[in-house]
């Protein structure tokens, strides 16, 4: 049996002690119980068929096999196998669970690695709780984006319509029509009743786009954890921010641009940032 035995996340070592006070593997000093390992491996085993871990925990059965007759044979007296010791450390190491106990009988890895793990989900479920807000953040922003462009067409419509009467009055003076002066050929097209509807439209649309981008300047405060956080900010800065020839996916797009955005979709990482390649492919 190999004398090194790799703990995935929390190793059963005392903080402040000795190494004299650190008892010797059972390997190290001749006492090895082959016959207690046994017996605790086929308790971990028992354990893991008969006990619900969790939905999408399972096991390998196959591998469980494996072990106990790794650990029979030793009983038997039968040499050791590094092969077979491996496949031993392979599937303690997959199913989340420290060989300390098994090997030595001591609970201190266990101990340790349920703290680490407990530390490590609480971070994650902080991490998501953080997003969800990014995520709230994203569905508001394109719901104000969407209504603040609601009018676009007609308000570049209108707009063409009044500068061109105001262009008309300007140029009206030089060709012998009537003369009117600056305050006159403005209240004059202020009259127009397509200048008054894209007033109106304006007052309209305009409080959303700043009620919109007030709520992109507080997602830009929160720092994005995990992946659907990080997508929820490059679709905002792709077509909210940046608009234009980001979001172009066809020949017309400019290479420099393209590249940019690969980077981003690239940094985003995880199944997030597939659906954002098909998206922008």
């Amino acid at each position: 049996m190999n004398s090194m035995v790799t703990l995935p996340i929390a190793a059963a070592v005392p903080v402040a002690s000795s190494s004299a006070s650190v008892g010797a593997a059972p390997w190290e000093d001749g006492n090895i119980d082959y016959v207690a390992m046994l017996a605790r491996a086929e308790h971990v085993i028992e354990t893991f068929r008969t006990r619900f871990i969790s939905d999408d925990f399972t096991l390998d059965n196959d591998g469980a096999e494996r072990v106990l007759r790794y650990f029979r044979r030793a009983s038997e007296g039968y040499p050791d196998d590094d092969t077979e010791w491996g496949a031993v450390i392979d599937f303690f190491s997959v199913h989340g669970k420290s060989l300390d106990w098994v090997l030595c009988g001591t609970v201190d890895g266990m101990i340790c690695r349920t703290a680490a793990l407990t530390v490590y989900e609480r971070s994650h479920r902080q991490d998501a709780d953080h997003d969800s807000r990014l995520l709230e953040l994203e569905e508001q922003i394109f719901e104000l984006n969407e209504r603040a462009h609601e009018h676009d067409e007609g308000v570049g419509r209108l707009l063409s319509v009044w500068r061109s009467e105001l262009e008309r009055l300007e140029e009206a003076r030089w060709d012998g029509g009537p003369y009117l002066n600056a305050k006159e050929r403005l209240a004059a097209v202020r009259d127009m009743p397509e200048h008054r509807e894209h007033v109106r439209l304006i007052e309209l649309t305009e409080p959303l786009a700043i009620e919109r981008d007030e709520l992109i300047r507080r997602m830009w405060t929160i720092p994005a954890c995990t992946p659907e956080g990080r997508r929820a900010k490059l679709l905002v800065l792709l077509g909210c921010v940046m608009g234009g020839g980001w979001t172009v996916v066809d020949e017309d797009a400019n290479w420099e641009v393209e590249l940019a955005r690969k980077l981003m979709i690239e940094f985003v990482g995880g199944d997030s940032a597939e659906q954002l390649r098909d998206q922008f492919a």
